[in-house]
């Protein structure tokens, strides 16, 4: 059987996996082990003279031994089986008619892929793709498996590496080798691979094939119980809609919405699956509405307010501020939904990654939402909580809170009740003093939304007469100096007012109970 990882194994970069003697569910020999690596070497030499015997028993068992060797757990010696010549006489074995010797030469070739970026390399130079590609249509189900198990090491590797076995093909006889019958450490590995071929980016793949994937996709949410392979396949789509803003539609046009949203109570799978609805959520509005539709709101609401996960609670906090960003229609699902409190309390005892979500959430309402909308936003106390995410150093957050409060000020300013309400409730939060102190601020930007609202709505209040101003040293020796680090990615990312975006790469999810799949991407047959 494959590797199976568990929550902890799993890591947030690509992983070649080797297959192990464990990950086979075969006892591991010692014995190689405290063999000397002179030793090693030698037999090595002898292992690749048998290969090229004549007769099949002894060219059998120097493929067994070679893969032995190359499963050992700790620093197999990979380099000297390809220094040795090993990879031209292990293709040709994949191409003989003796099933044990292709199966034990496919093992060998799947371990090598599984080492360095030059030994994957070597496979490749070697001429294998396009004979493993062969033997995904094998009549036997194990050769298929370790085919697919090596191709996916290669596809780990590198972006050049992950198109080349696109453009030769894999693709169509990847998806032609799934049965409905077959083993689930196949299916667990085939869904592994996919996850692969799509992490990198700028994939040029067939319509017709991507197609295809998204049905094998689609399939494991709706039929498959196994944990492996549903969190593989939803990182597999989080991936294909990174691909290009095409991919969204693709994904809502085969149906995924729904099948997503009811992965969103399992907490094993809730990260992933929230970090993939928030992906469609940075589609258009039409592409929103699907995933409200499919009631994800109430979901979201129960993780804001039970979830013990930092990172799963700031996805989430990150998703609404996309919805935020949407139609007036959307703001008011958000409102219904009784999320507005909860975002305020998010800016307020929140981690500083919800506390800026949460902010961006509630700005991107200011500038999307109505009237109605701000005015809720102002009796759910938002005001305060926004006045306090002034006393940050990360410019962007400060641009996009001041954004809130003088949308919030000039919306109320021009209904019928006026703005002297909320400008009372800045005063009392110490907003004027904050605001003043903005004048100081090491940002045009900032210092430019500040004086206009303090012109505009606080005209009597006093500009702060010099940098050594008490609560502006208070801000020194507290944040320290005004700087952009941490905010020109988000510059970067978050671009403009009500506007949608993506959030920081995947790989830089970074919780224990990470649920991608495992490492680079590569493993070894041990």
């Amino acid at each position: 059987m494959v590797f199976v990882a568990t929550v902890s194994d799993l890591t947030s970069s690509l992983e070649k996996r080797p297959a192990t003697a464990a990950s086979k569910g075969e006892e591991q020999s010692q014995e190689d082990d405290e063999v000397l690596k002179n030793e090693v070497k030698v037999r090595i030499k002898e292992l690749v003279e048998q290969l090229k015997s004549d007769d099949p028993s002894v060219k059998l068992e120097a493929m067994v031994e070679s893969r032995k060797l190359l499963s050992q757990e700790v620093d197999p010696p990979v380099q000297d089986f390809i220094d040795s010549g090993v990879l031209p006489l292990a293709i040709a074995a994949v191409k003989a008619e003796n099933s044990e010797l292709q199966y034990e030469a496919t093992w060998v070739i799947t371990n090598i892929a599984s080492g360095t970026s030059e030994q994957t390399t070597a496979v490749v130079d070697h001429g294998a793709v396009p004979v493993l590609i062969e033997l995904l249509g094998s009549p036997e189900v194990r050769l298929q498996e370790q085919a697919a198990w090596a191709l996916g090491n290669i596809s780990a590797d590198s972006p050049g590496l992950r198109d080349q076995l696109v453009a030769d093909g894999i693709v169509t006889p990847l998806m032609s080798s799934i049965k409905e019958d077959m083993p689930i450490s196949f299916r667990r590995n085939l869904s592994w691979v996919l996850s692969n071929i799509f992490r990198y980016k700028e994939i040029d793949m067939p319509e017709e094939e991507k197609l295809l994937v998204l049905e094998e996709l689609k399939h494991n949410l709706e039929k498959q119980d196994d944990f492996e392979v549903k969190s593989n396949s939803i990182w597999t789509l989080n991936y294909f809609m990174e691909q290009s803003d095409s991919h969204i539609q693709l994904v809502v046009e085969q149906g995924f919405v729904p099948l997503l949203v009811e992965n969103i109570p399992d907490t094993q799978l809730q990260k992933v699956t929230v970090r993939c609805l928030g992906n469609i959520l940075t589609g258009n509005d039409s592409q929103t509405e699907q995933v409200l539709e499919a009631g994800v709101l109430p979901l979201y609401l129960d993780i804001l307010a039970s979830s013990h996960s930092e990172s799963v609670r700031k996805e989430v906090l990150w998703s609404l501020s996309n919805v935020t960003a949407g139609t007036a229609t959307q703001v008011q699902r958000v409102v219904d939904a009784g999320l507005l409190p909860v975002l305020v309390d998010s800016v307020m005892q929140g981690s500083l990654a919800e506390r800026k979500e949460a902010c961006w959430a509630l700005s991107n309402l200011t500038s999307a939402g109505s009237a109605d909308h701000v005015k809720a936003l102002v009796e759910a106390d938002a005001l305060p909580a926004l006045t306090k995410m002034l006393i940050s150093t990360d410019v962007r957050l400060v641009e996009v809170t001041l954004d809130g409060l003088g949308n919030t000020l000039r919306i109320l300013s021009e209904s019928d009740e006026g703005a002297e309400g909320a400008i009372q409730i800045i005063r009392a939060a110490d907003g004027v003093d904050v605001l003043e102190s903005l004048l100081k601020y090491a940002s045009s930007a900032v210092v430019s939304r500040a004086d206009h609202i303090l012109n505009t709505y606080f005209p009597n209040s006093e500009e702060v007469s010099s940098p050594d101003d008490a609560l502006m040293e208070d801000l020194r020796m507290i944040f320290g100096e005004p700087t952009d680090a941490g905010g020109a990615e988000a510059a970067h990312d978050l671009p403009e007012q009500a506007s949608k975006y993506t959030t920081v790469p995947l790989e830089q999810l970074g919780e224990e109970d990470e649920e991608e799949p495992e490492g680079d991407g590569a493993s070894a047959s041990v």
